[in-house]
């Protein structure tokens, strides 16, 4: 199967989608139809002529399916963001918009291991995460989709969709409140030399932050990793996510770090 024609024609198509639409409502809502459809025209391809080699099913998976999924789910996000926006009162929509970015970080924090995973560019896993063979040892992990069709999908190929959808509407929620503070109400803001966690960011930071606890539990890396972020990210934390990063059990945090050798 050509890898480049299905992303070429989609992007063309939503290139055109993005110049004749009124609003980002339309966009997305036309959007979402265009990816839907061409999902479903490579499902019917895959049930009906399957794959020569493993290595052909991990590229369709890995690299061919993501484009319309991750567009699927990226305008899916945007579109539900949009008709919740509170219409008025700049407080309400800042609180908004923050409270967005704060689930889109949890989901990253979450899912650290996957996302230096797709970050560094390994291919050890992707047997298990790209082939259908492994739907039963690797569970679906996104919670939203509580079944898959077995002969569509893999263990990881929606994760990994969801990781890269993500990416993209950090930035568009970024802009969104850039946009929102500087009173622009949608209108392209430039970018400013000023130093800003943006969710990109914030994934390599918390994941150099996180490393050194290895295979530890969430909580407890969360735990022992808190003490160590920099102020001015502990406040990102706090104001952005939600997260408190003072240790609910310091003493048992500390005696843990003392055993890994991690605090002077």
């Amino acid at each position: 199967m050509d890898t480049e024609l299905p992303s070429y024609k989609l992007l063309e198509e939503l290139k055109e989608i993005k110049l004749h639409s009124k609003n980002i409502l339309e966009q997305s809502y036309r959007s979402i139809e265009v990816c839907r459809n061409l999902l479903i025209t490579l499902k019917r391809e895959v049930i009906a002529k399957g794959f020569d080699s493993i290595e052909a099913e991990i590229e369709f998976f890995k690299t061919i399916k993501q484009a319309p999924l991750v567009h699927l789910i990226y305008f899916s996000e945007v579109h539900s963001f949009e008709i919740q926006f509170p219409k008025a009162d700049k407080n309400s929509q800042l609180k908004f918009i923050k409270k967005k970015i704060g689930k889109l970080n949890r989901f990253f924090l979450y899912n650290l291991d996957f996302g230096q995973y797709v970050n560094s560019g390994a291919t050890h896993f992707d047997k298990e995460y790209y082939t259908r063979d492994y739907l039963d040892s690797f569970h679906i992990t996104t919670s939203k989709f509580y079944f898959q069709d077995p002969d569509f999908c893999t263990p990881r190929d929606m994760l990994l969709g969801k990781f890269k959808a993500y990416n993209k509407l950090v930035i568009y929620l970024d802009e969104r409140m850039s946009n929102l503070e500087n009173n622009r109400n949608g209108k392209e803001v430039k970018q400013h030399a000023t130093k800003k966690y943006s969710g990109l960011l914030l994934i390599q930071i918390g994941w150099n932050w996180f490393m050194p606890y290895g295979i530890m539990d969430f909580g407890t890396r969360m735990a022992l990793a808190s003490s160590r972020f920099p102020k001015s990210f502990r406040k990102f934390l706090i104001i952005h996510q939600g997260i408190s990063t003072k240790p609910t059990r310091t003493s048992r945090a500390e005696k843990i770090a003392e055993r890994y050798s991690l605090i002077n």
